[in-house]
């Protein structure tokens, strides 16, 4: 009797476990099919729903784009204030920021698409400029986004009597100015500006001199010339005791971090140190650079590169360290560009590098600009 008992016992208990694991089966089934369901009507309203709204991103620090209507979704990429994004008339849920209440909406700016809040988005009023109707469409819901068209700079600075090549600033660009941080601000500004180079002589060296000049009356810290326009505003926020840092001297055992927007942990910001040892020079000669490196590398756990950068800047035959004279991101896609400033014997170069998508490397020099004495 008391094995029967037992085997009773036993079946039941069986019995039990067999209902608890179904049920639980069925749940992660349903919960499955819900999650695909709930994928599937959401591709089928962004298929049925039609980007013609213009609006305006009125955030200083831009908006981000993400690929779901949640701040927990993947951030895309973030867009910069004053830029133009069309999005849908149909809305994705509410959302209450500070004082501000906003839905998000579905958006497609420049070559992405995916959510945006609409809290810091103004209507406008205006035809949709041909640039965004014929914007490439690419796949929020994919992990593999397709890169951005790369843009070509041309780099010069607003200067007097400039002795160099006439023929290498092209006005018909997009001529941008990279404009310091007013008194008391914190942001870089990138503003549309009209190049008027204007000639003075040609040296006995053959060699043109030539004024470099813009319509604005600020002094720019330097100038960019694209074959494809640019989102002017607030390029990057930069607290004033950063501002006191630049330009930065990378000596060897230097370290610093260089960031895409504003002063803040972000996995996009890039960590960069400096190796190697300074040589004086002889009488006539200036110091040398031996065994010189400047490391760069990512701070994220997804896109992890080392590169180093200072055969981009031709740092061999510097006579002192690379300095490091402004950084923030130019081409719109969150990660940080630069300036930097070599000295050498005879001139100096100005270099502009820039964040690149395919390979390992993290830069790419874009453009030089060499400074020497007009005098032979």
């Amino acid at each position: 009797m008391k094995a029967s008992a037992e085997l009773t016992s036993s079946k039941s208990l069986d019995h039990a476990l067999c209902v608890v694991f179904y049920f639980r089966f069925m749940q992660k089934c349903l919960l499955i099919l819900c999650m695909a369901l709930g994928t599937y009507a959401l591709g089928q309203e962004r298929e049925a729903c039609e980007a013609d709204l213009l609006f305006s991103v009125q955030a200083p620090s831009g908006l981000k784009l993400r690929t779901g209507p949640s701040t927990s979704s993947r951030h895309l990429v973030t867009v910069p204030v004053d830029s133009m994004v069309l999005a849908c008339t149909k809305t994705f849920g509410a959302l209450q920021v500070s004082d501000t209440r906003g839905f998000w909406r579905f958006v497609r700016y420049k070559q992405y698409e995916g959510f945006m809040y609409d809290g810091y988005l103004k209507p406008l009023n205006r035809s949709i400029p041909d640039s965004l109707k014929d914007t490439k469409r690419a796949s929020s819901s994919s992990d593999t986004l397709q890169p951005p068209v790369p843009i070509s700079f041309t780099l010069a600075m607003e200067t007097y009597n400039y002795c160099g090549d006439y023929d290498q600033l092209d006005p018909s660009l997009h001529w941008y100015g990279i404009y310091p941080p007013e008194q008391g601000k914190t942001a870089f500004t990138l503003e549309r500006i009209r190049l008027e180079l204007v000639l003075l002589s040609t040296n006995a060296d053959g060699l043109m001199e030539f004024d470099v000049r813009t319509d604005r009356e600020e002094k720019s810290l330097f100038l960019i010339g694209t074959d494809q326009q640019l989102d002017r505003g607030d390029l990057l926020y930069l607290p004033s005791v950063w501002q006191n840092e630049l330009p930065i001297t990378m000596y060897p055992g230097k370290e610093t971090t260089v960031f895409a927007r504003s002063v803040a942990e972000d996995p996009k910001n890039l960590h960069m140190q400096a190796f190697g040892g300074v040589m004086p020079g002889a009488e006539d000669k200036c110091p040398s650079l031996v065994d010189y490196q400047i490391h760069i590398r990512t701070s994220g756990t997804m896109d992890q590169r080392t590169q180093d950068i200072a055969p981009l800047l031709e740092a061999k035959e510097a006579c002192a360290p690379p300095e490091l004279i402004w950084f923030g991101d130019l081409n719109g896609d969150d990660l940080s560009d630069a300036l930097w400033a070599v000295k050498n014997q005879d001139d100096a170069r100005l270099s502009l590098l820039i964040s690149v998508h395919q390979g390992k490397d993290i830069w790419t020099l874009a453009d030089s600009w060499i400074i020497k004495n007009c005098q032979p």
